[in-house]
């Protein structure tokens, strides 16, 4: 019997800070910043590689061992408009979609300033 692949529903908060982009998971205490709002799907996707493989290495559940992220990002989350785009927010490298079956984001942008 074939094993079922594993999907990974996130939820990410994209807002300015003081002087960079940053896009929050919320499940996952996990982020990445850039200069530009361009710039961070790449670095948020080299971020959750970087925790795949990082997990993978330690023979776990990829994002097992982060915690969901602060109280604040969530409110900043439910607080802001879904971005509604008809690509992909998100590409990840071929080593990394070798480990996820699945990943699907739920994207929020928010004009609210990080706190």
């Amino acid at each position: 019997m074939t094993e079922q692949p594993t999907v990974y529903l996130l939820k990410v908060v994209v807002f300015k800070g003081q002087k960079s982009w940053i896009a929050q998971c919320l499940d996952h205490d996990i982020a990445a910043q850039a200069d530009s709002p361009e710039e961070l799907p790449g670095r948020f996707g080299r971020a959750l590689a970087a925790e795949f493989e990082f997990s993978q290495q330690q023979g776990v559940e990829p994002l097992s061992m982060l915690p969901p992220a602060p109280d604040r990002y969530w409110a900043m989350f439910y607080g802001s408009m879904p971005v509604r785009d008809r690509k992909p927010w998100l590409s990840l490298s071929e080593s990394v979609r070798q480990l996820v079956a699945s990943l699907s984001l739920e994207t929020r942008v928010t004009p609210t300033p990080a706190v």
